[in-house]
């Protein structure tokens, strides 16, 4: 993929949920994987001083092959848009979406999964399998 310029291949970010418009800014990606095998990620630590930082703390690395990326994302059911997630039952909870892009010219498949991390004994056992 060096060729070309470089995409998105995977990204992971939280959308919605009940915040107010303004906080929609000072959201980023958790995790942004670009096909020159550049990856940015956000940490979420949080520092115990007052007022906090204005943005996340971004860490920049390098990956290595996307085909364990790949198998990994097939295997968790990240590129089922069928996949049946569940509802976790959980009012106003953000929504965690998944796009892959496996080749510049290939489409673009978004998984977006509500409530993730949030589970409940209704949920059948392959749905909580998968949120976890």
């Amino acid at each position: 993929h060096a060729a070309s310029q470089p995409y998105l291949m995977l990204g992971i970010r939280q959308v919605g949920g009940f915040i107010a418009p303004a906080w929609a800014f000072t959201r980023t990606p958790q995790v942004a994987v670009y096909s020159d095998g550049t990856m940015l990620a956000t940490n979420d630590v949080t520092i115990a001083i007052y007022p906090g930082p204005a943005a996340p703390s971004i860490r920049r690395k390098a990956v290595g092959p996307m085909e364990r990326i790949w198998a990994a994302a097939d295997a968790a059911h990240l590129t089922d848009p069928k996949f049946d997630w569940g509802f976790p039952g959980v009012a106003d909870a953000p929504s965690t979406e998944i796009t892959i892009q496996r080749s510049p010219k290939g489409p673009v498949s978004t998984v977006s999964v509500y409530a993730l991390g949030f589970t409940n004994p209704r949920m059948n056992k392959d749905q909580i399998a998968a949120r976890n």
